[in-house]
């Protein structure tokens, strides 16, 4: 038996309320000693072999309100929330999914129903019962951007408005986060009704999720422009050809995002912290998600040179990585002893004389200086996936 395999059969009709945490959960499952831990669920057409086609979860009709944390939380891969009606919950769904949309929906933030606070509780703007109600700062939020690829359409938003003591929007992003997401997570067909379009609450310090905060509005149902990004208040994220819209708390921009991820084998045991510089100066520092990470990734704008500069110096077996840019390239500069091993996929990477030759190259290829012993590579999407290994 395969459970987290097995195809989800029928779910429609179903109804979730005034639960203290999740109206759905799919996500915690079960472990022999009793305790759970994050499940992903991956259906497919045969739970016993996993080279078989994957099969779509798909949860319809559902209904979930007055729950005080969400009233969706997906984990897992192919699952579709349709025509769900959801309403008066912290959060109206969030997916740590990719492949997963909610669509034909109607999300509700606030209703007319105050709610009933016990008499120790804490009561929100205008006396309403709270969903965190020892935090009455939480952002009410009608669909949560997570992970990816995860995107919404079809889906109409009402009561999302910030008071003046939380903030509130119909998309947002979960935060804090310090994991990776897909900045191509998008919105599509949006309708709102009394509504701020997307609140992002501020990057919190240490949180490259945060930091990394991207989607797209792909008709401009969002923003008014199709294709138009909507990028977390980080410099690094942010241009010329970006606009700041205060009660987003967050910048529309006419750019493209692709996804940077480094990860190391030796020289240092942690990568944080690990800065990069755009070409312009502004910089990044990343942490990775952990204590102990060997790994970070970030939202960047291609067609642009990257400083990577490594806390403990450039580790012996560095990684890097250029991750949903098919047709797009990022050129990195980094430090390199001499004569160091650098290849492509096992492959010694092709060798340039010059950065003019390196700028006209249509492959992924470096160019070596020797004076300030830095090495400089343009990484070209020819694939969703483009890595580079510097070894010294």
């Amino acid at each position: 038996m395969y459970p987290r395999r097995t195809p989800l059969k029928s779910f429609t009709g179903n109804v979730a309320h005034s639960n203290g945490s999740r109206g759905l959960n799919v996500d915690d499952g079960p472990r022999p000693n009793g305790e759970v831990e994050s499940t992903f669920y991956d259906p497919h057409m045969d739970p016993a072999d996993e080279e078989l086609e994957r099969v779509v979860a798909r949860f319809e009709d559902f209904t979930a309100y007055m729950n005080r944390d969400r009233g969706i939380w997906l984990r897992g891969i192919s699952e579709v929330v349709s025509n769900a009606t959801l309403a008066d919950n912290r959060a109206g769904a969030t997916f740590a999914s990719d492949g997963a949309f909610v669509e034909d929906s109607f999300i509700v933030g606030e209703t007319a129903n105050l709610g009933t606070a016990e008499e120790w509780e804490e009561t929100g703007y205008q006396g309403r019962a709270l969903p965190f109600f020892w935090d009455p700062g939480t952002p009410i939020l009608g669909f949560e951007f997570y992970d990816g690829l995860v995107g919404v359409r079809n889906v109409t938003f009402a009561g999302l408005n910030s008071n003046p003591v939380r903030g509130s929007g119909a998309l947002g992003y979960l935060a804090p986060d310090a994991f990776s997401i897909d900045p191509n997570n998008f919105a599509e067909n949006i309708t709102l009704m009394d509504s701020n379009p997307v609140y992002l609450t501020p990057v919190e310090p240490g949180m490259d999720g945060d930091a990394s905060k991207v989607f797209v509005d792909q008709d401009g149902s969002v923003t008014g422009t199709p294709g138009r990004a909507v990028v977390a208040d980080n410099p690094f994220l942010v241009t010329e050809n970006c606009t700041h819209v205060a009660a987003w708390n967050a910048y529309t921009c006419d750019e493209d995002y692709v996804s940077m991820y480094v990860y190391t084998n030796g020289g240092t045991t942690a990568i944080k912290q690990l800065v990069l510089t755009r070409d312009d100066g502004v910089k990044q520092t990343l942490m990775g998600c952990c204590e102990d990470s060997t790994d970070a990734q970030t939202s960047v704008i291609p067609a642009r040179s990257y400083g990577v500069k490594f806390n403990e110096g450039t580790p012996t077996d560095a990684h890097l990585v250029l991750w949903r840019g098919e047709g797009r390239w990022l050129q990195l500069e980094l430090k390199a002893p001499p004569g160091a091993d650098i290849t492509r996929w096992g492959e010694p990477l092709e060798s340039v004389g010059s950065l003019g030759a390196l700028a006209s190259q249509d492959d992924s290829a470096y160019f070596y200086d020797t004076d300030r012993k830095v090495v400089h590579i343009k990484l070209v999407g020819n694939g969703d996936w483009e890595e580079i290994r510097v070894r010294s």
